[in-house]
């Protein structure tokens, strides 16, 4: 079963709790929500959907300013729901939900890498196992809606004050099995990236061959 979006959603809030309303609907389902905050010590504690607690896949943080984590949640409930996104302290935060049909009910994530850097392009690289894995990138930065990397896709972003902002690139399907990087460009400034690889019902998991973060055209804050 080949991998496909479900439905996508977004919200801004400035408070220490974020809700965001999301309908799931399918088979083999997986839910991706990811947190992005830009003031200094706020960190995400914990994320929920439709009352049920969703899995940290991983967090960066850079400077202790600007941070982003990824969460999921296999099977998730159908039908819409709310996302509860609880932080330890007020400031800006955006946060964005994918859902994908198609999805491995295990692990449903095969690799991840989570990096900083203080320039204008963010780029996750993860070598895959699984055939036809979808790759996605969420990013913390500045105008953080810029132009994609080759192959990338926007699924969407979020700009609060300040013209800071984060974003959601994916790449299609990579087959056969092999290397992909995903991420994209922005004002130059400093960057929070998580990247993670879905995996799909068919084609199994396995262990991820290699992961990396890079930076690239080294553009001071």
């Amino acid at each position: 079963m080949a991998l496909a979006l479900d439905s996508l959603g977004s919200v801004g809030f400035t408070t220490a709790l974020g809700t965001l309303s999301h309908t799931c609907s399918g088979a083999n389902l997986i839910l991706i929500v990811g947190n992005a905050t830009d003031s200094g010590g706020q960190n995400t504690g914990t994320v929920t959907y439709a009352g049920v607690n969703m899995t940290l896949v991983g967090t960066s943080s850079e400077n202790a300013s600007r941070s982003s984590s990824i969460w999921k949640l296999i099977a998730p409930a159908t039908g819409a729901n709310n996302i509860i996104v609880s932080t330890n302290q007020s400031g800006r935060s955006g946060v964005f939900s994918y859902s994908y049909t198609g999805a491995d009910q295990t692990s449903g994530v095969e690799g991840s890498v989570f990096g900083t850097a203080n320039n204008g392009t963010a780029a996750g690289t993860i070598t895959t196992v699984s055939d036809n894995a979808v790759l996605l990138a969420v990013w913390r930065g500045k105008n953080a809606a810029g132009g994609a990397l080759p192959s990338n896709t926007l699924v969407g972003s979020i700009n609060q004050s300040f013209s800071y902002g984060w974003a959601v690139r994916y790449t299609n399907a990579i087959s056969p099995a092999g290397l992909g990087t995903v991420g994209g460009t922005h004002a130059s400034a400093n960057w929070s990236l998580s990247a993670f690889s879905i995996i799909p019902a068919v084609g199994g998991g396995g262990e991820v061959a290699s992961v990396s973060w890079r930076s690239l055209l080294g553009v001071g804050r």
